[in-house]
C-alpha cells in the first residue's frame, strides 16, 4: 500500500507555522529537518502528497509512528508536524515579461493596471486564449482583462489573473471622407494614417492596394477605419458583357467572344454563351472583360473526381456543359480545339 494512505489529513487555516514543501510530494528530506529519525530514510522518499496551494496538512504522532515502524526507525521524540506548499507574491516584472512574450503583444506598450496579490504557488505562468477577456468598445483606454494559470506542476495548476492597457502601432487605411455603400473605392477616396491600438482590435486594411478598387458592402463615415470583411471585389464581367474568352488545352490556346450571362471579380467563375453556337458555358474572369478556360485541365479534373466517385465520364465535363456539345477526355478536347469544333 501507498505510504500517503498512512496519513492523516487534517486541513488548517493558512498562516499556520509550518513546514514549507517545495515539491509535490512530502519527502523524508522534508522531515528530516524538524524530525532527525527521519534521516535515516533516503532524503528523496516519497512520504504523502503536498496539500493544495494555500492550504496546510498536519501529520500526527500516530501517523509518524506508522511511517517510522514501515521504515523501521526510531519513533523516539515524535511530534505532530505541519506542512504547506511553498507560495510566493507574483511581481509586476513577472507579469510584464510573460505578455510580452506573446506574439500578439510583441513590441506593445503595455501598463500593468491591477494583478492577482494573494500568495500563488511557485510554477511558470500561461496565459491561454480562452482566457482573455477584451472590452466590446473600441476604446483602448478601457483595460484588458487575462486569466491565466501558473503551472506548479506536470498536471496541476492554479489560477491568477491580470488587467492591464496594451498599444501597438499601426498602419490604418481610413475613409477620406464619406463612402457610401456599393461605392467601387478609389484610391482618393482614402488616407493611410500611423496610430496605437489596441493588439486585439479587429484587423483592419494596412494598405491602399487593400480596399482601392473594391466595393464598399456599407457606408463608411470620415475617418472610419476599412476592414477586409466590409469590402468585397469590384466585378470585371457583367451581365451581357462581351468577353473574350481564351480557350486552352494543352498547347494548343484560341480565342472566342462570348455574351456573359453573369457577372463576376477576378478569380470568380462566370456563365458565358457562345454567340455562334448558342451554347452557354463557364469560365474564369481574370481581367476586365476578359476570361479564361483551360478546358484539358476541366476534363482532367473532372475524369479525377468521377474516377475517385466510382463512376464514369460522362457528358458536362464543365458545370454548365462546357464551350462543347458536351464533356470529352483531355486528348479529345485537345483535338476539338485544334479543329475549332467547339466553335461550331
Amino acid at each position: 500500500m501507498n505510504a500517503a494512505a498512512f496519513l492523516l489529513f487534517a486541513w488548517l487555516p493558512s498562516g499556520a507555522a509550518c513546514l514549507t514543501l517545495h515539491g509535490d510530494r512530502i519527502t523524508a528530506g522534508d522531515l528530516a529537518g524538524v524530525l532527525p529519525a527521519f534521516s535515516a530514510v533516503a532524503p528523496e522518499t516519497a512520504l504523502g502528497y503536498a496539500p493544495e496551494p494555500a492550504l496546510t496538512r498536519v501529520l500526527d504522532v500516530a501517523e509518524l509512528r506508522r511511517l517510522a515502524k514501515r521504515y523501521k526507525i526510531s519513533a523516539d521524540g515524535l511530534h505532530p508536524v505541519c506542512v504547506a506548499r511553498q507560495t510566493r507574491l507574483l511581481t509586476a516584472a513577472e507579469i510584464l515579461s510573460t505578455l510580452r512574450a506573446l506574439p500578439r503583444l510583441a513590441g506593445a506598450r503595455i501598463e500593468l493596471v491591477d494583478f492577482l496579490r494573494a500568495p500563488v504557488p511557485a510554477g511558470k505562468l500561461e496565459l491561454a486564449p480562452a482566457g482573455l477577456v477584451v472590452p466590446q468598445a473600441s476604446d483602448a483606454s478601457r483595460p484588458i482583462l487575462w486569466r491565466g494559470h501558473i503551472r506548479y506542476s506536470a498536471t496541476r495548476t492554479a489560477s491568477f489573473w491580470v488587467r492591464f492597457r496594451a498599444l501597438i502601432r499601426r498602419h490604418r487605411v481610413v475613409a477620406a471622407a464619406e463612402i457610401r455603400p456599393g461605392t467601387v473605392i478609389s484610391s482618393s477616396q482614402l488616407r493611410v494614417i500611423d496610430t496605437e491600438v489596441s493588439p486585439f482590435a479587429p484587423a483592419v486594411c494596412e494598405t491602399l492596394e487593400c480596399a482601392a478598387g473594391k466595393i464598399s458592402w456599407r457606408s463608411f463615415s470620415a475617418n472610419e477605419a476599412i476592414r477586409p470583411e466590409q469590402i468585397r471585389p469590384a466585378p470585371v464581367i457583367a451581365r451581357d458583357d462581351m468577353v473574350t474568352v481564351q480557350v486552352e488545352s494543352g498547347a494548343v490556346t484560341i480565342k472566342i467572344t462570348a455574351r456573359a450571362e453573369s457577372g463576376g471579380a477576378a478569380g470568380q467563375r462566370v456563365t458565358l454563351v457562345n454567340q455562334e453556337t448558342r451554347k452557354r458555358f463557364q469560365a474564369i474572369a481574370t481581367g476586365w472583360r476578359q476570361a479564361r478556360i483551360d478546358y484539358g485541365k476541366e476534363a482532367k479534373d473532372a475524369s479525377s473526381k468521377q474516377a475517385h466517385s466510382g463512376s464514369k465520364i460522362g457528358a458536362g465535363v464543365l458545370p454548365a456543359g462546357g464551350p462543347a456539345a458536351g464533356g470529352r477526355p483531355q486528348a479529345e478536347a485537345t483535338r476539338a480545339i485544334a479543329n475549332r469544333s467547339i466553335l461550331e
